[in-house]
């Protein structure tokens, strides 16, 4: 059981709400302070003053605030009890904690005062100890984390509006205390209304139970989504004024980027340099159209996310020292779902206003084929876009929609990649320019003479949403599909364009006659190290980046590869220095509060690894060097395939690149699988003896469940 203090165990909110009125009325001689001030009692002074002024156009100052915040402190102080509370805790046979808005030394000295502290010890978790005060749910998941209980498992026990958005929000089942003598008679209804539900409806669902000092119950509910108004248009102007909101009138927005793939990647890079694009004058033009070819559950479930909340989404970016920063991201003006409306989607591309079409479909999804390099038109969603059905991949949405633009004489629009290969744009461009061929070899002449494919070079690391993530976002924007992503971002790109493009330049995107430096450099430093940190720490036993990373081998692993086997070889930028850079890495790979999950880097390894490490690989080859990272790494990527890590635990493997022949490879006992598999076997390395002799020793190691001595010897090799 986890129980608020004030207003729950001290009876203090009558005296804090009697002294900030009072002090209100005296700055503002209005008559409606206390009807305000009454619903967010909870808060914490300063923000509550805050929320208060704005809702009533009234102005504090920062002297103000401090004045009352100390006579609420000072009143506090000899503030009794809740009656009965000390006999209703001894009565309750479960494990308590305390969760306040409050701070430390206040809340201890609260509960040694009245005697309480008994009950909790040192179970007292405050607001000043979290990244966020209640309505985030932060301090009811650190005292859940400390019970070592589910939140699902945990009761809390609240008297406010503030705390019981925060406890729903952290999932807990919330006991709503009516009985102090600060609540308004009227206070179980409001209670009922921060979760969104009446007394009428409340028999039915779980999650809230009113509890009145006449011992009087009714059941109300409230699923975490509901701990917040949901994030729209209209919900905006009641965000917190530390959460960033779109600066620029969004009616006056219309889509000249039409971009496929909305993924948390694209949410989190392409669409946030944008969002601060649109801030500029002149700019209205470029708002984004998003489209979503997925017809999965969660793909429908995001395009409903994104229509009801018009588009908006919140953006946390977290530093390395754990400070983050909330954005509500505004460049998505319209959002299409390509399986449930096709027909929408070509009116959308072929529309003169479209002037760029992005793309994010993964390293994967432009259909060529890993051994042969050639396009799989086999595959039956390519058969059916060539049939002349309706599309229903990236290639037949944009052949189509240019054949349209072509015969109304309409100008072409750019196709600009923005997945993390090499030469994605010349990939881009070759993906649709066979497509076209084999669909009507005129239309791909003109596309081939009308149609910009610019390379880019994209960097930021976006992990998965976590549920702890998504519930914080959720109690603090009102938003159901959350990104987050660390403060470092990068973007660089061809200036060549069909028909114009936004001032990406003024909001620190870098434009150039040519990518491929800063492709080689991200490529075969930031994500081949990241592909070499994945697997030997999934098979160690570690579940997140930074564990891995903070593994004293894993870390001289992946510096060793970087400084002797990468920098001396690798064509840098002009301007970057190297061992800044690979700083710069470590750093970022190294960010706990990021939480980023090993699996989410490993997954779909047989089309990543060979786009990040074989120019090193053959580089390393060629020059006689060695070459024991790179065999360690495909040696840990084929034990990785079994699922297994060295201690017995189970994981996930999502490799959807690799057939049925390739699986049989691995199930055969050939100790060199992995390098005659669909993705590896151009590579030719089973004919490279060095490699296959360093190789064999590292799989001697890792295939007995002795990651760690493989990874020692592939250091210790190092000059």
């Amino acid at each position: 059981m986890i129980c608020d203090c004030d207003g729950v165990l001290i009876d203090s909110e009558a005296i804090a709400e009697h002294i900030i009125a009072d002090r209100l009325k005296a700055l503002w001689p209005r008559s409606d302070v206390s009807d305000t001030l009454r619903p967010l009692l909870g808060m914490r002074t300063q923000p509550l003053l805050e929320r208060v002024a704005a809702e009533l156009s009234c102005p504090i100052d920062a002297d103000a605030i401090a004045s009352i915040d100390a006579a609420v402190r000072m009143g506090a102080v000899q503030a009794p009890m809740i009656e009965g509370v000390n006999d209703a805790l001894g009565a309750i046979a479960l494990r308590k904690a305390c969760a306040s808005n409050s701070n430390a030394d206040y809340v201890y000295s609260a509960l040694t005062r009245t005697g309480l502290i008994g009950h909790f010890g040192e179970r007292v978790f405050t607001a000043d100890k979290v990244p966020n005060p209640k309505p985030a749910p932060d301090v009811y998941l650190a005292a859940a984390r400390n019970l070592g209980v589910a939140p699902k498992h945990c009761v809390v026990v609240e008297d406010s509006v503030t705390g019981t958005r925060a406890a729903v929000a952290a999932g807990m089942t919330v006991l709503g205390f009516a009985g102090a003598k600060h609540i308004p008679g009227d206070q179980v209804h409001k209670l009922l209304a921060a979760v969104h539900c009446t007394e009428a409806q409340c028999k039915h669902k779980p999650g809230l139970r009113m509890t009145h000092a006449t011992n009087q119950d009714t059941t109300a509910s409230g699923a975490a989504q509901d701990a917040a108004l949901p994030l729209s248009s209209i919900t905006l102007d009641l965000l917190d004024a530390h959460i960033t909101a779109p600066g620029y009138d969004r009616a006056a927005l219309t889509a000249g980027i039409a971009h496929i793939g909305v993924g948390n990647f694209h949410r989190a890079h392409q669409a946030r340099y944008i969002d601060c694009c649109l801030r500029l004058p002149g700019t209205a033009q470029w708002g984004i159209c998003g489209i979503g070819l997925g017809n999965g559950a969660s793909a429908r479930a995001k395009a409903d996310a994104l229509r009801i909340q018009d588009g908006l989404y919140s953006l946390t970016e977290i530093g390395p020292d754990g400070r983050e920063d909330v954005r509500i991201i505004g460049a998505l003006v319209d959002y299409l779902h390509a399986p449930s409306d096709p027909d929408a989607v070509l009116t959308k591309l072929a529309d003169p206003a479209i002037r760029i079409v992005s793309l994010t479909i993964t390293e994967g999804g432009y259909n060529f084929d890993e051994a042969s390099g050639e396009f799989r038109f086999d595959e039956p969603d390519i058969a059916h876009d060539l049939a002349g059905e309706r599309p229903r991949t990236a290639f037949g949405f944009i052949v189509e929609a240019l054949r349209r633009r072509r015969d109304a004489g309409i100008k072409a629009f750019t196709v600009m990649s923005c997945d993390n290969l090499r030469q994605n744009g010349d990939t881009a461009r070759r993906a649709v320019l066979t497509f076209a061929a084999a669909r009507d070899p005129e239309l791909a002449n003109w596309i081939e003479r009308h149609v910009a494919f610019p390379n880019s070079m994209v960097d930021r690391i976006a992990p998965q949403v976590t549920p702890y993530m998504h519930a914080r976002a959720h109690a603090l924007t009102g938003d159901a599909a959350p990104v987050v992503a660390e403060t470092f971002t990068q973007w660089v790109i061809e200036d060549h364009f069909s028909d114009g493009r936004p001032p990406l330049e003024n909001v620190g995107v870098e434009l150039c006659d040519d990518v491929w430096e800063w492709e080689a450099m991200k490529g075969r430093m930031l994500n081949a190290s990241h592909m070499l940190l994945a697997y030997p720490a999934l098979l160690l036993g570690h579940r997140l980046v930074h564990d891995g990373m903070a593994d004293p081998d894993i870390a001289a692993l992946l510096r060793v590869f970087m400084e002797q086997d990468v920098n001396p070889i690798l064509p840098w930028p002009p301007g970057v220095n190297g061992l800044d850079y690979i700083d710069s890495t470590i750093e970022r790979f190294s960010n706990a509060a990021l939480a980023d999950q090993l699996l989410r880097v490993a997954h779909d390894g047989a089309s990543k690894i060979p786009v990040f490490h074989s120019k090193t690989i053959s580089k390393l080859e060629r020059d006689g060097r060695d070459i024991s990272r790179e065999a360690l790494l495909l040696v840990c990527f084929q034990q990785y395939l079994r699922g297994v890590d060295d201690f017995g635990d189970t994981f996930a493997v999502d490799e959807k690149k690799l057939g049925p022949g390739d699986w049989n490879l691995l199930a055969s006992g050939d100790p060199l699988a992995v390098l005659l598999m669909s993705p590896f076997v151009s590579l030719r390395l089973d004919q490279c003896g060095p490699f296959v002799e360093k190789f064999m020793q590292f799989h001697e190691s890792v295939s007995s469940r002795e990651t760690r001595k493989a990874l020692r010897d592939a250091i210790r090799t190092a000059g």
